[in-house]
């Protein structure tokens, strides 16, 4: 399903004026049909009614994913402003919070009292959590400005979340996952021209951009949630690690720089490398394989049992050292 309609709709993508155009901030040297956040809803929409359990549990994860499916089309249309995102963003995420019940309900040890406690967050669980899944959808949306990244990062973080299913059993994430998984593959070798070449390349769009996002954080929710949980909740930022790097700094440079924190611009993780003389491959490369390190340190700390203080406060200064970082290259470049 995910290699027939990606491969057709790129046409149609064409015929309806669905593209992305390049412009002085995207270096594409053709407009690339925006069709792949359409070509994986609908592939794992009709292939998840095939699943040999009831869905159920799950209706709220595809009805948000639909709204946000909706708004992304139509962002990528005709360019709809910020604040219509967000406040489908923060829709989609009260619903999965108030309905459904996704949420974060503790940190882990973070604290070091390794006395069986962990830090809950009390009537802060909502907002909390609410934050937390429209930060990760932007993560994801703003990840996805290099061929191939928001991809490539997707299937690491997902692949490392099957592999901790099968340890611990929880099939029925297992196979959900599995399903997104085949589809972001498929869309992957379109996105880089590895099948049908450039006439067939496709992009996902801000509509698939936002779906990879709220997949990922709703598993990393609820598989962290529990009394035998399938993830360390100090674990689930490792598992989202470039995204929300990225977001992180950008958000930091652009109020340091009095600019608008939702004003798009060259100042993310693979415009650096680019200016820093990296071609396209490496940047992709050097990516994935960053990625793959945090993912490897979520999963090992997680299998491993290691501190959650120690997950936890980590995070945070590899963040410090990646800005310092950045702000050392944007004092370089002027």
């Amino acid at each position: 399903l995910s290699f027939i309609l990606m491969y057709h709709l790129a046409s149609v993508g064409r015929r309806i004026n669905l593209v992305d155009r390049p412009d002085n901030r995207k270096r594409h040297t053709d407009s690339v049909p925006l069709v792949g956040g359409i070509s994986i809803a609908i592939a794992v929409f009709l292939s998840a009614m095939l699943a040999p359990f009831g869905l159920s549990e799950f209706r709220y994860l595809f009805f948000c994913l639909g709204v946000l499916i909706v708004v992304g089309v139509l962002d990528d249309a005709q360019d709809t402003s910020p604040g219509i995102r967000f406040l489908a963003q923060f829709g989609v995420a009260a619903i999965l919070v108030f309905w459904d019940g996704t949420i974060v309900t503790n940190i882990g040890d973070i604290f070091a009292w390794n006395d069986g406690n962990r830090q809950g967050l009390g009537s802060l669980a909502y907002l909390l959590t609410v934050l937390a899944i429209v930060g990760v959808i932007n993560g994801f949306n703003m990840i996805d400005g290099h061929d191939g990244v928001a991809s490539m990062i997707f299937l690491i973080t997902v692949g490392s979340l099957l592999l901790l299913c099968n340890f611990s059993g929880s099939w029925k994430y297992q196979y959900l996952l599995a399903i997104f998984f085949c589809s972001v593959l498929v869309h992957l070798l379109f996105n880089v021209a590895i099948v049908g070449g450039k006439s067939h390349q496709i992009f996902l769009g801000d509509a698939g951009s936002m779906l990879l996002g709220l997949v990922v954080v709703y598993a990393l929710i609820n598989l962290s949630e529990g009394e035998t949980p399938t993830l360390k909740t100090a674990s689930a930022p490792w598992l989202i690690g470039v995204p929300l790097l990225d977001m992180f700094s950008v958000i930091i440079l652009r109020i340091t720089q009095s600019r608008s924190p939702f004003r798009a611009d060259r100042q993310h993780i693979h415009h650096i490398l680019a200016v820093k003389g990296f071609s396209k491959s490496w940047i992709l490369v050097t990516l994935v394989t960053v990625h793959l390190g945090f993912c490897t340190v979520g999963v090992v700390g997680t299998t491993l049992d290691i501190p959650d203080w120690q997950l936890f406060w980590l995070v945070f200064v590899v963040y410090a050292t990646y800005l310092s970082w950045v702000y050392r290259t944007e004092t370089c470049l002027g």
